[in-house]
């Protein structure tokens, strides 16, 4: 029974230390998708912004009296939601607190040196990690917001940049 109970708690460690492992590499994926938004946003700006203030200023300024005004908010518009796009993905890529579990020093002091049973510091192990992957979880879970976030932003850009060009061709 007692051989029976620690192969159950082994198991359920082993779950519970492949799912930080799983967190540590979402992660890792999620700063990659967040660096990979900052440097194709950031193209399309530098583009955005020297093509379309260089048509903006040969534009004739005599094709109506809001028609320029409002191009120009157009523009500006498009190329602020892509840069709102670009401050999403920074938040989402920024240095966030990470869980290590668990920490060398706590094991020697509180589980070494008091004898304790190979059992209670599975247990005791299994629960520590698992706060950390809950605390790393909703860590990541903040990260995909502003991805998420950062992408609905990309996407309003593209589509006034769009309505920009349209608005130039009927120039």
């Amino acid at each position: 029974m007692d051989e029976e109970t620690e192969k159950r708690d082994e198991f359920i460690y082993e779950l519970i230390a492949d799912r930080f492992r799983l967190e540590w590499q979402r992660t890792n994926d999620l700063d990659g998708k967040a660096s990979r938004i900052v440097r194709f946003v950031g193209i399309i700006v530098s583009l955005q912004a020297g093509l379309g203030s260089l048509l903006l200023k040969e534009m004739p300024r005599t094709c109506g009296f809001y028609f320029y005004p409002l191009l120009c908010f157009i523009f500006l518009s498009g190329l602020g939601f892509l840069m709102c796009s670009i401050l999403c993905g920074l938040k989402a890529y920024g240095v966030k607190t990470w869980s290590v579990v668990p920490d060398t020093e706590h094991l020697i002091e509180e589980y070494a040196k008091k004898d304790k049973s190979r059992i209670d510091i599975l247990r005791l192990v299994s629960a520590e990690i698992s706060a950390a992957v809950a605390k790393n979880a909703a860590t990541n879970d903040e990260k995909v917001e502003f991805i998420r976030q950062g992408f609905i932003f990309f996407v309003l850009g593209i589509g006034v940049a769009i309505l920009f060009v349209c608005g130039l061709l009927l120039v």
